[in-house]
């Protein structure tokens, strides 16, 4: 059994063997797409991702297309998510950024986004801004930052607490993060 179409069918009817022959003969030619379209930095997880889409779609081959410009395809539709999740994540740091500059200092002398979460682990920080200020399902904001729904419930969570203590610890006129409140 060498044809990949044969191969790709064989898999879809739960031929584990078929499974990994496909995946071993396309494994090259994945990570060169994927190498070209994300980069060579991202490449590996890129095409570790259109295998598992490869994988999980594969009940849907229904044989018509050769199974090499399939498999080609679900790793093109994964490459394009990938950039789109790329881009998404830098125009939010972008965003975030700008907003450090822009915005006046709060009578705490923090600005209201930058200074405030600045202080915040970076993966608090990240599932914070997703979900409370740009609006994102916890759903969305996992999917954006590869991890469980629960992990992004949790450390958004703990900003919450992270944010409240920092506030009302300048309240109190403690120094927060090195600064003296204002």
């Amino acid at each position: 059994m060498g044809d990949l179409n044969e191969l790709a069918v064989a898999a879809r009817n739960g031929d584990r063997s078929a499974l990994a022959s496909l995946l071993g003969r396309l494994q090259s030619e994945v990570w060169r797409y994927c190498a070209a379209m994300v980069g060579t930095a991202d490449a590996d997880d890129a095409a570790q991702e259109a295998m598992i889409r490869v994988v999980t779609s594969l009940p849907t081959y229904g044989g018509a297309a050769p199974a090499r410009v399939w498999v080609m395809g679900v790793v093109r539709h994964t490459c394009l998510d990938w950039l789109r999740s790329a881009y998404r994540r830098r125009a939010l740091l972008d965003r975030v950024q700008r907003q450090a500059v822009d915005t006046p200092r709060s009578e705490h002398g923090w600005t209201e986004t930058a200074d405030l979460l600045a202080h915040l682990d970076p993966d608090r920080r990240e599932a914070f801004v997703l979900t409370q200020l740009l609006g994102f399902s916890y759903d969305l904001a996992a999917e954006t930052c590869g991890c469980a729904v629960g992990t992004i419930r949790s450390r958004v969570a703990r900003a919450r607490i992270d944010l409240l203590k920092a506030v009302q610890a300048a309240d109190a006129g403690e120094v927060v993060d090195g600064r003296e409140p204002s």
